[in-house]
């Protein structure tokens, strides 16, 4: 009798648990439909999705510069550039939107 309700324990714990193993969907970045393959997997954090702007970019045409001396990115675009630092708050980039 153990051995019945070991084995249904341990069954009934398997079973629990495969629906978390298939609720793990990776994030990918489709542009124009082409999926882009990154060599760093895009993270959620506090409910935003954080991609790699080179990827971003890139696939939509742009070109990526650094600049070392500025501490920036410089994104450009046909005859659009942008160039992105860091605040000196903070490690984290921003991008203006032109909102504030």
């Amino acid at each position: 009798m153990k051995k019945v309700i070991t084995g249904l324990i341990c069954g009934l714990m398997l079973f629990i648990s495969c629906p978390a193993a298939l609720a793990y969907n990776p994030i990918s970045l489709i542009i124009n439909g082409n999926t882009i393959n990154m060599d760093v997997q895009p993270q959620i954090i506090d409910g935003r999705v954080m991609v790699p702007a080179r990827f971003v970019a890139e696939g939509l045409g742009a070109t990526v510069q650094w600049d070392a001396a500025q501490n920036a990115v410089i994104i450009t675009s046909g005859n659009t550039t942008q160039s992105v630092a860091p605040p000196a708050s903070t490690t984290t980039p921003t991008v203006p939107t032109g909102n504030e």
